[in-house]
C-alpha cells in the first residue's frame, strides 16, 4: 500500500506547528512584554514625560522593528496567545468534522468590519492606561496577566479569577473563528497592522495563470486578504504561508525575486532571527 503524499498545504502547516510550539515554550511571555511597552509609552507621553527606554519599551520597539522588516511573521508564529488559539481552533474544527455540527461561520464582509474592532480596544486601552483607570481597575481582570501566570506555571489565580473567566471567554471564541481573537480584539495586532511594511515580505499572485472565480487563496486566508486587491490591507496579513500552500495552480509566492525554491530558507533565516530577539530582549 503506497503512502499518501504529503502536499505543500500540509507541509507548510506541520513546519509551522512545530516553530509555533517552539516559541511558546520558550517565549510565552512576548505578546505581554511588548504589551507592557505600549502602556508604558502611553503613560509617559500623557504625562509629559521623556520616553524611557525601559526593558519593555526596548522589547516593543524591536519587535516592531521586525515586523516591519519581515511582516506580521511575530503574529503568525511566534505569538503564544495567537497559537493557543490556532489549537483551539483546530481543536473545535475536529469536534466540528466528527460531529458534523458546524458552527455559523461570519461572512467576509462581516470579518473586514470586525477587523477595525481591534482599533477601539487599542484606543479604549491606551485612554485606561494614560487616566490611571488601567492600573486601578483592570489589575486581577486582564486575562493577559493569567495568561502569563499560567506559561510560567503560576496556577494560583487568587484574586485573578475575573481575568480568568475573561479568558475563558476569548477561549470560547477563538474556536468559532480561526484567529478570532487576533483579528478583532487584540491591541498589539492593532499596534502591528499599523505599522508600514517592506512590499518585498508580501505576497503576490500570477493573476493571468488563475482558474476563474477560484479564490481558494482569500477563502482559506485567515484574515480573508484577496492578494493585491486588498493591499490596503496588508497590514492584516500575518504571514502564516497558508494562501502559498493551497493555490492549485501555485501561483501565489513572496514578492522577494530568486526567493522561489529558496522558502526554506527565507523560513528558517526569519526563524533564527526571531528567536535570537526573544533570547536576547524578551
Amino acid at each position: 500500500m503506497k503512502k499518501k503524499k504529503i502536499t505543500k498545504k500540509q507541509r507548510i502547516r506541520y513546519i509551522r506547528a512545530v516553530i509555533q510550539v517552539i516559541f511558546f515554550i520558550l517565549s510565552p511571555a512576548v505578546f505581554t512584554t511588548a504589551f507592557s511597552g505600549v502602556k508604558e509609552i502611553l503613560k509617559q507621553f500623557y504625562n509629559g514625560e521623556p520616553i524611557v527606554l525601559s526593558a519593555f519599551v526596548t522589547a516593543l520597539i524591536v519587535i516592531c522593528l521586525y515586523t516591519i522588516v519581515f511582516g506580521r511573521f511575530f503574529c503568525g508564529y511566534g505569538c503564544a496567545f495567537g497559537t493557543m488559539g490556532d489549537a483551539v481552533y483546530a481543536l473545535s474544527s475536529f469536534v466540528q468534522k466528527k460531529t458534523k455540527k458546524k458552527l455559523p461561520k461570519l461572512s467576509d464582509k462581516v470579518i473586514c468590519r470586525l477587523q477595525y474592532v481591534k482599533y477601539i480596544v487599542l484606543l479604549a486601552v491606551g485612554a485606561a492606561c494614560v487616566t490611571g483607570v488601567y492600573d486601578n481597575v483592570m489589575k486581577g481582570k486582564n486575562p493577559w496577566d493569567v495568561f502569563s501566570m499560567l506559561t510560567a506555571g503560576h496556577l494560583n489565580l487568587k484574586d485573578y479569577e475575573i481575568g480568568a473567566g475573561i479568558l475563558l471567554a476569548v477561549l470560547v471564541v477563538m474556536a468559532w473563528g480561526e484567529r478570532f481573537f487576533c483579528q478583532f480584539l487584540c491591541p498589539m495586532g492593532a499596534v502591528f497592522s499599523l505599522l508600514p511594511v517592506l512590499p518585498a515580505v508580501l505576497y503576490r499572485r500570477d493573476r493571468e495563470n488563475c482558474i476563474p472565480t477560484c479564490s481558494v487563496c482569500r477563502r482559506n486566508c485567515p484574515v480573508r486578504m484577496e492578494i493585491e486587491g486588498d493591499s490596503k490591507k496588508s497590514g492584516e496579513c500575518i504571514q502564516c504561508d497558508g494562501c502559498a500552500g493551497i493555490c492549485p495552480k501555485g501561483n501565489t509566492r513572496r514578492a522577494i525575486r530568486g526567493i522561489e525554491g529558496s522558502e526554506s530558507v527565507f523560513l528558517l533565516l526569519k526563524t533564527i532571527l526571531l528567536v535570537v530577539i526573544c533570547w536576547y530582549f524578551f
